[in-house]
């Protein structure tokens, strides 16, 4: 997976994964009125596309691991239903929590000033915290 996230990142992977986000924004009409409002939607949408490709692209890799690594080793109690149902879990949890971090980052970055890192590091300290 390491060999994968290199290649990809030789390849500008993730600036052209965000500006096909742009252009699927502008295909739907999801842009807003205000800057903010328009760079919070986008990055919540690329972090969510992001996500999307590299659980496609991790899947492989996992049921590797865990159905014949694991279970070569006798450590494997996982089913295939278990295994699907704990990405599905998985993909919906992050959605929530990108959904209310992303933006909340994005407005203290927004409104930070000077005191950017100050801010930044104790708001990631209280969430941290929180959960």
């Amino acid at each position: 997976m390491f060999i994968v996230e290199v290649v990809l990142l030789c390849f500008y992977w993730q600036a052209e994964l965000w500006n096909w986000v742009d252009q699927m924004m502008v295909a739907l009409g999801l842009c807003q009125t205000t800057y903010l409002k328009q760079d919070m939607a986008h990055a919540v949408l690329y972090s969510i596309v992001s996500a999307v490709v590299d659980t496609i692209i991790g899947t492989p890799f996992s049921v590797y691991e865990t159905f014949v690594i694991e279970e070569k080793y006798g450590f494997n109690k996982t089913t295939p239903k278990t295994f699907v149902m704990d990405m599905v879990k998985s993909f919906m949890l992050m959605v929530v929590f990108t959904a209310l971090l992303v933006p909340l980052l994005l407005w203290v970055v927004d409104v930070a000033g000077e005191n950017l890192v100050f801010y930044l590091v104790s708001t990631t300290l209280g969430i941290i915290i929180l959960f």
